[in-house]
Parts: structure tokens; C-alpha cells; sequence
């Protein structure tokens, strides 16, 4: 069950404890508050908007654990981010996973993203994955700062790739960065 008021419209005391956890099928709902909230911000993410509870929780029952991996960071019973890594679709790109992660606005900068991501990099440690890789937005400088303090390195940049306001009259667009972690050195 979610709050009516998402607990990322509030500031968190820092007293509030959270967790990191797997996701399950019945977190669908608050998760795709979540998601809502965080798209609605603009600023994030590439796609137009959250995903369906129903398809994200079918996403989740579908989960095979040595294919994917969705974590939830949660407070008072409320999911207050997420990370998802799913495996390279070939056999080709096995070796990899490819990366989402979102923190509600009042707990960034808690190191909530850095545990969701070390939850990630343990998950593909345990897979014996040789890299984690993600996109980010240019214009998101708090999660690419994030991203190079855990070891990411940027690997490419695909220019002008977001409309940023694709209804707006005048077109304005975005680069998006790829930004990868080596994990070869590591083996659990």
C-alpha cells in the first residue's frame, strides 16, 4: 500500500532509517508512485513516463534472478529509490548488465544512491559480470558526480540524443552520457 502524500514530498529527518532490498510483485504499486514522481521531475530519464503498477509488477514475477535484478531503497514502508540491472540479451553482451537507478528528491544526497549501486555491483559480482554500464542525462551532474565517485568512467556520448521538451515550439535537446564500471578485478 502507498501514502496519498509520497514520502519523497517530504524532507526525510535524518533519523529516518531505510533499507536496501529485493523488489517484489507487491511493491508494484508504490513503486510506479515512485517512478510517477520522478518523471514528473523531467529531468532524469530518457522514456515518457512510468511504467504501468500491473507491468512492473508482471516485470517483477518474471525476474529470472541470474538475469536481472530490481532493489528498492524503502522508509517507513515506502520505496524511496530503486536500481534494476538486467544482462546484456546476448550471448555476446552476457557479460554485461545495464543500469537504472532514481533516488526520490528529499533523499539524495543521503547516500541512498551509493547503496542501491553497491547493491547492483554485488549482483553482478555474484554473476561473475565483467561490467556494469548505464545512460545518464548530461544536465544530471548530481548523478554523474555520483556515478564517478563509485568508479564509473565515461565511455561515450551520444549527442543530442533527448528532446528535452518534446511538445515545446522551439526544439531543445540533450547529450546522454554512457557511463560504464569495470567489475573484472573483482570475484566474489
Amino acid at each position: 500500500m502507498f501514502r496519498a502524500t509520497p514520502i519523497d514530498a517530504r524532507a526525510p529527518a535524518e533519523s529516518v532509517p531505510w533499507q536496501v532490498r529485493a523488489a517484489r510483485s507487491t511493491d508494484a504499486e508504490a513503486w510506479h508512485a515512485l517512478q510517477r514522481g520522478i518523471y514528473a521531475e523531467g529531468t532524469a530519464f530518457v522514456g515518457d513516463g512510468a511504467a504501468s503498477a500491473a507491468s512492473l509488477a508482471a516485470r517483477l514475477r518474471g525476474l529470472d534472478p541470474r538475469e536481472g535484478h530490481v532493489a528498492l531503497a524503502v522508509a517507513r514502508g515506502e520505496p524511496i529509490g530503486w536500481v534494476e540491472a538486467h544482462r546484456g540479451g546476448s550471448r555476446r553482451l552476457a557479460h554485461l548488465a545495464i543500469l537504472t537507478v532514481a533516488v526520490a528528491p528529499g533523499w539524495r544526497g543521503r547516500g541512498v544512491g551509493s547503496a542501491l549501486m553497491d547493491d547492483a555491483r554485488r549482483w553482478a559480482t555474484s554473476r561473475r559480470l565483467r561490467k556494469l554500464q548505464l545512460h545518464v542525462r548530461a544536465g544530471n551532474t548530481g548523478a554523474i558526480a555520483l556515478y564517478r565517485r563509485l568508479g564509473y568512467e565515461a565511455e561515450g556520448v551520444l549527442r543530442e540524443q533527448v528532446a528535452v521538451d518534446p511538445r515545446g515550439g522551439g526544439q531543445v535537446y540533450e547529450d546522454e552520457w554512457v557511463m560504464a564500471l569495470r567489475l573484472a578485478a573483482e570475484r566474489p
